[in-house]
């Protein structure tokens, strides 16, 4: 079956995170002061050794639209618990996602970008596509 015959399911993906560096405070400070356990994704349970992540999505299938209103609520109900952690100005926003074909955008309302900016943060954007004009392995 060449490129052109082959047919891929379309699978589309989205994960957001808030992050907040521990660099400054240890882990379990922020974790008292956001009262929430960080998110352990490596396979053998233990935290990221520089963050303290909350996930939005517990598979990953859930819209983007929804995970960003979610982060929006996080933001909003922590709003000066993340002040008080931002000691580097470098809490974020985490979105990886894959577009689905002809959706190769995202749009953040000015409420979410106002809350990411009171705690001093920034959004950043991590895409994965496929598209690609050669052969691929």
């Amino acid at each position: 079956m060449n490129k052109e015959t082959a047919q891929t399911p379309e699978v589309s993906w989205a994960r957001i995170s808030v992050r907040v560096p521990t660099a400054t405070f240890p882990l379990d400070h922020v974790e008292r002061v956001l009262g929430r356990q960080t998110h352990r994704y490596r396979k053998d349970g233990t935290p990221s050794p520089h963050w303290w992540i909350a996930r939005f999505a517990p598979t990953g299938e859930e819209p983007l639209e929804d995970q960003l209103l979610a982060v929006k609520e996080f933001l909003a109900a922590n709003l000066d618990a993340l002040r008080s952690l931002d000691g580097q100005g470098e809490i974020n926003v985490f979105i990886g996602w894959t577009p689905r074909r002809g959706q190769d955008s995202v749009a953040f309302d000015p409420e979410l970008i106002a809350l990411v900016a009171q705690v001093g943060g920034f959004i950043l954007l991590d895409t994965h596509t496929d598209d690609c004009d050669h052969e691929c392995d």
